[in-house]
């Protein structure tokens, strides 16, 4: 596969603890293609398959023939590529380590049966899709974490506030889509990367609301539950590398 497939003809570089889910919208945004032509183009998606969009397990892992095709076609090592996937949080994240998910027969099964490896859909911090002010991040936007996608992650410890779920103009989940589709709308070409991709209901337009904007920059709750909330994401984020230290099991 990966001996088909040309190297595009400018990449990006990866972002700190950046999702693949939000590499593509990037990489989409830098050609100003769609994200599912994108993830033909870099060997995620057979040509011809993808008419229900980008598979969801993508997200996990990827074989090593897929990840050497993804790899060469975006210019980035092995180890940058497999960095924007889920599976290495397993060493801090018990339920996604490696003896745990043998159990699953398939990746699609494991997706899709066990919501403690992922949720369906991602939570965001407005702040974060906003960027860093340098000029790819002004460009592109921010990062979408992988670490978003889990279930204990529910605040930003780097700027203090709980995660948002919905889109703060239409109410619905940003990524709605079909179940099986790890970017809604995907071959829909011309959307910012921190804009709500979901449809609006008993239409076919795309919602398009920012999420990076002031519109989007709310915090949601009472002050003293955002301390509580704060307080148990710093548990979680700190306790399981204490446990790996000490010796502990998960």
């Amino acid at each position: 596969m990966a001996d088909r497939l040309r190297p595009l003809p400018r990449s990006l570089d990866p972002l700190e603890d950046e999702s693949i889910h939000g590499y593509l919208l990037r990489l989409a945004n830098q050609f100003g293609a769609a994200p599912l032509e994108i993830a033909v183009r870099t060997g995620l998606v057979v040509q011809g398959r993808g008419r229900n969009g980008i598979p969801v397990r993508l997200l996990h892992d990827l074989d090593e023939q897929r990840l050497d095709a993804f790899a060469r076609a975006t210019r980035l090592t092995h180890d940058e590529a497999r960095a924007l996937l889920i599976s290495p949080l397993g060493e801090r994240y018990g339920p996604l380590n490696a003896r745990l998910l043998a159990e699953f027969r398939t990746p699609t099964g494991m997706v899709h049966n066990n919501r403690w490896i992922l949720t369906r859909v991602t939570r965001y911090c407005p702040r974060c899709l906003s960027g860093d002010g340098t000029e790819i991040e002004e460009r592109h936007g921010g990062r979408w974490h992988r670490s978003w996608r889990l279930p204990p992650v529910f605040a930003c410890l780097r700027h203090q506030r709980p995660l948002l779920y919905g889109c703060p103009r239409c109410g619905q989940d940003i990524n709605a889509a079909r179940a099986g589709s790890l970017i809604a709308r995907a071959s829909e070409a011309g959307l910012h990367p921190a804009q709500c991709r979901a449809t609006l209901p008993g239409t076919r337009v795309i919602c398009g609301a920012g999420l990076a904007g002031a519109e989007a920059d709310r915090l949601p709750h009472a002050p003293s539950a955002v301390a509580a909330l704060l307080r148990l994401q710093h548990y979680f984020d700190t306790e399981p590398v204490k446990a790996i230290k000490a010796g502990r099991s998960f």
